[in-house]
């Protein structure tokens, strides 16, 4: 990094994730409690985050709550969680008003949750596109 600060990494290629996933989430952070996922109190909420680097900066930004990576917006809607867990604050990304099928994809992501009994709560960062960049533009001020 130049002078200290970091970037994102010029990449040729997308990322891609080879594999199945369906359904799965990457466990990141434990939060205050430091059980395992099927080990959680009631009293916990979960933050779910679209992608691996937005969920990394919401846990280091928040390391008392527990957090998982869906890996894309298309199975956040798809997560299993044990019925412990009450709440899940979804960390979304700032995709535009005119990104319908991101929006599709979030409320179906609500709805499944919301379904199951489940409080849901929605966490957008303010002027940036996730939370991963609010985290930089913290780190760059």
């Amino acid at each position: 990094t130049e002078a200290g600060q970091w970037t994102k990494a010029p990449l040729r290629d997308a990322k891609m994730t080879l594999g199945s996933y369906a359904g799965g989430s990457i466990r990141l952070w434990r939060g205050a409690s430091g059980l395992p996922l099927a080990k959680a109190r009631a009293d916990e909420a979960v933050i779910l985050a679209e992608g691996i680097e937005t969920a990394l900066s919401i846990a280091i930004a928040c390391p008392e709550m527990r957090v998982l990576s869906a890996v894309s917006l298309s199975n956040m809607g798809a997560i299993k969680l044990p019925p412990a867990i009450r709440t899940v604050i979804i960390g979304a990304d700032n995709d535009g008003a005119d990104n319908h099928a991101a929006a599709r994809a979030l409320q179906r992501a609500i709805d499944h949750f919301a379904a199951e009994g489940r409080a849901v709560r929605i966490a957008k960062p303010d002027g940036v596109k996730d939370f991963n960049d609010l985290l930089s533009r913290g780190a760059e001020a």
